[in-house]
């Protein structure tokens, strides 16, 4: 009589962690939304509003008068966003012997995790190799953080928006 209710407990517990494997979203709460993006001291709301930050909801005509004001300036930004990373990347070819191969790492980890859309993790994670490099490249550095932010980014924030 052990042996049965053992092997049934047993299978009791293999069905419900099966069941909670299959169906992971049922026991967990979803997290809340993130905030809206932000460029250029604009809220980026989203419609229909998931947070207190989308409050009140844009409208469609709203949305587009907002856009035709500000995506011309983005594309001038953009395109001087660009002028200014080539700046850069040629400043920081030329004194590559004196702020060394980890210069070019910093760069290349910096272009990776814009790609990947953590655009504003980019700076925090950053800012450790920041501290520790030296002048002429921290000031590379920092001058090409705050181009990808500023300058390059916006036009896609506006445009996918």
């Amino acid at each position: 009589a052990v042996m049965p209710s053992l092997v049934g407990q047993l299978v009791g517990v293999a069905q419900t962690k099966v069941q909670n494997i299959a169906n992971p979203g049922k026991d967990k709460a979803k997290p809340p939304p993130p905030p809206p993006p932000r460029a250029w001291c604009i809220t980026l709301r989203r419609n229909p509003p998931l947070t207190d930050e989308d409050q009140p909801p844009i409208g469609c005509c709203e949305k587009t008068c907002i856009k035709l004001v500000v995506i011309p300036p983005a594309f001038f930004a953009f395109l001087a966003g660009w002028l200014v990373i080539w700046i850069v990347w040629m400043i920081g070819c030329c004194c590559c012997p004196c702020v060394g191969p980890g210069f070019f790492v910093m760069f290349w980890r910096s272009r990776m995790a814009a790609a990947q859309g953590k655009a504003s993790e980019t700076y925090e994670s950053f800012k450790g190799d920041v501290t520790t490099s030296v002048g002429l490249a921290r000031c590379l550095l920092y001058t090409v953080l705050f181009t990808r932010r500023e300058l390059i980014r916006p036009l896609c924030q506006f445009w996918n928006w």
